[in-house]
């Protein structure tokens, strides 16, 4: 399992930053080798935990995709690295990811903006979770991210975050804390 996970991270990672996508090519194999390795492994039980892996991820990942703040790819992939990783390690790992994508997002901000354009944009953030459900988009030209990325010339572009890569690092670090803990 390690190594189908390393292999999927590296080559999900690769991908998501070059052209801000995961391909099925990738996604599919991976998630039906989980689901066959988990019952091969243990038979019903193994199975039901890659399927609770997978439905953990599609769960967690289904309202942001359809807001448009993630690609159906990204859904996949995390998907289909719960099948290997199971609900309860899956779940970890997408919250140290988020840590990963809020450092990221800040970064990118810092860089393109300065210090100035954390705090706005830190601010315009705050103001669109407390809008949860009301006006997401606060009527500031909002884009989904499939659109922005698949036209570099999308003023939103430069700004879009590699989901699965920083998904990725969010798998790394929650497996290290894991495997530290002697577990």
């Amino acid at each position: 399992p390690l190594v189908v996970v390393g292999i999927g991270i590296s080559i999900a990672s690769i991908t998501d930053f070059r052209r801000f996508k995961v391909y099925n090519a990738l996604t599919f194999p991976i998630f039906f080798g989980g689901l066959a390795y988990g019952l091969f492994q243990a038979g019903w039980p193994g199975l039901w935990f890659a399927v609770a892996g997978a439905f953990s991820g599609f769960g967690i990942l289904l309202v942001p995709y359809l807001m448009g703040g993630l690609g159906a790819g990204d859904v996949k992939f995390v998907m289909a690295m719960g099948t290997w990783i199971g609900a309860a390690f899956l779940l970890p790992a997408i919250l140290f990811g988020c840590l990963v994508i809020f450092v990221y997002y800040l970064l990118v901000i810092a860089r393109k903006q300065g210090l100035s354009g954390i705090s706005e944009n830190v601010q315009l953030m705050v103001m669109r979770l407390s809008c949860f459900g009301k006006n997401l988009a606060l009527n500031d030209q909002y884009e989904s991210v499939q659109s922005a990325a698949h036209t570099p010339e999308s003023r939103n572009h430069g700004r879009l975050i590699p989901f699965s890569a920083m998904m990725s690092v969010g798998i790394v670090i929650a497996l290290a804390i894991h495997m530290m803990q002697g577990q």
